[in-house]
């Protein structure tokens, strides 16, 4: 039974210590727990409006790329549309490779025989 006077001393010694650190903290701290919660509150504020910003902007960017980039697609499928049938009236022995540039995007295809 040794034993179990040894484990209510240290339940007692973790008790008040743990009082004596709670107290020490309260009368430490530079602000109320309020003014401290108020406080965290209004940076990530701060914080979510600026990723706010960041997402749409992200966003806008994402729209335009996608547009041009349909916008290059459109043009070089109908380029390729207009070499094949331009090459499909040439003998059989014109090169079937057809090569496409458009504003910068190269397109490399291969005629398809009718």
């Amino acid at each position: 039974m040794a034993n179990g006077s040894n484990d209510t001393g240290f339940i007692a010694g973790l008790i008040v210590g743990g009082l004596i650190g709670f107290a020490t903290g309260i009368m430490l701290a530079p602000k109320s727990g309020e003014e401290t919660r108020a406080q965290l509150w209004d940076s990530t504020g701060d914080v979510r409006e600026r990723l706010d910003e960041v997402i749409e902007t992200a966003q806008v960017r994402l729209d335009d790329m996608r547009d041009e980039a349909s916008r290059i697609s459109s043009r070089a499928r109908e380029a390729v549309r207009q070499r094949v049938a331009s090459t499909s009236t040439r003998p059989e022995s014109a090169d079937s490779s057809v090569e496409v540039h458009v504003e910068g995007v190269h397109v490399d295809t291969e005629d398809e025989k009718v």
